[in-house]
């Protein structure tokens, strides 16, 4: 009795830890040792942005197997919802810009689930915080790439997320359209990896393209008054992107020097994290099913011995 106690703790042990892990040290761990922290200046003139790519909610279409798609749509949401409530703690931003692909199956759906997934979506980023809030439409909530472009689905994005075309945000002013203007930092997203690409600001031509790997930072600086473009592709926030690398982009624009400051907030794998779960799962119904065995031979090799005896006795 006490062996079978002893081995059913060591397996609650084992759960608990690896659920504590997974579930809260992953997070603080990456928070305090791998992100950076980039702060303003005392320049009135500092602002500070989260950038947020590709969250893509999951849809209802494509995750349709019960309990899968219940599940899977759970955990991502959840996973979302807890790094972005990290990353908005760590930047304390000015402003927060969604860089489209709000929805996976934005562009696909009903009515009636076009407002689940903007419910959806509002529950994962909910956050209490002072920041003004930026949404661009992408193609996988609008349509335009797979799909034709959908005047409906513009509308309804558009009296989702009420916004005017031009917001003044300190000293910069962010357009959602960019046409016959020489920016000087352009925040791109699509292609759910991290890379910098720099052009001339009068012809256009490609100067500069680079990876953005994890740990190759992990702060990046730019001058913004050299007559370059500097634009600065975001990586995806959702692990269900099929990537192995997510992130979030922190960036800091200083006015006064003309300069900007960008990282990315590198996430922790909720694929090793799921893999962990397997693996601690497999262990333990293979442990299970050896004491299951140990305890079936200790009877039938008991029986054994009083047939044995048994025998002897008649003899």
């Amino acid at each position: 009795m006490l062996k079978k106690q002893r081995k059913t703790r060591i397996i609650l042990v084992i759960i608990i830890a690896v659920l504590i892990y997974n579930e809260y040290i992953a997070y603080s761990l990456k928070k305090w040792f791998s992100w950076p922290t980039i702060h303003c200046s005392t320049s009135s003139k500092c602002i500070k942005i989260l950038l947020v790519a590709d969250p893509q909610i999951l849809g209802e279409q494509y995750e349709v197997y019960f309990p899968r798609g219940l599940i899977s749509r759970w955990d991502s949401d959840r996973y979302i919802y807890k790094v972005f409530q990290k990353a908005v703690s760590h930047v304390d931003p000015h402003v927060v810009v969604f860089l489209g692909d709000i929805m996976d199956e934005g562009s696909v759906a009903t009515d009636d689930e076009f407002k689940r997934y903007i419910e959806r979506f509002h529950n994962v980023f909910h956050v209490n915080h002072r920041a003004k809030f930026v949404f661009l439409p992408g193609d996988n909530d609008i349509g335009g790439e797979t799909e034709p472009l959908s005047i409906r689905k513009m509308k309804m994005f558009q009296e989702t997320f009420k916004q005017p075309d031009v917001m003044h945000l300190g000293h910069i002013d962010m357009f959602k359209v960019v046409t016959q203007i020489r920016p000087h930092a352009i925040f791109s997203a699509h292609d759910h990896k991290s890379r910098h690409i720099s052009a001339d600001a009068e012809t256009g031509e490609r100067i500069l393209a680079e990876m953005l790997p994890p740990n190759a930072g992990p702060v990046w600086q730019y001058q913004l008054n050299t007559g370059l473009v500097h634009e600065l592709m975001v990586p995806t926030c959702s692990y269900r992107m099929g990537v192995s690398n997510m992130g979030f982009g922190a960036a800091v624009i200083d006015g006064t020097t003309d300069t900007m400051l960008y990282a990315v907030l590198w996430l922790p794998s909720r694929f090793w994290q799921l893999y962990m779960y397997i693996i601690t799962l497999s262990m333990i119904c293979m442990f299970i099913i050896l004491i299951l065995c140990q305890h079936v031979w200790f009877r039938i090799r008991h029986k054994l011995r009083r047939g044995a005896n048994n025998t002897k006795h008649t003899v």
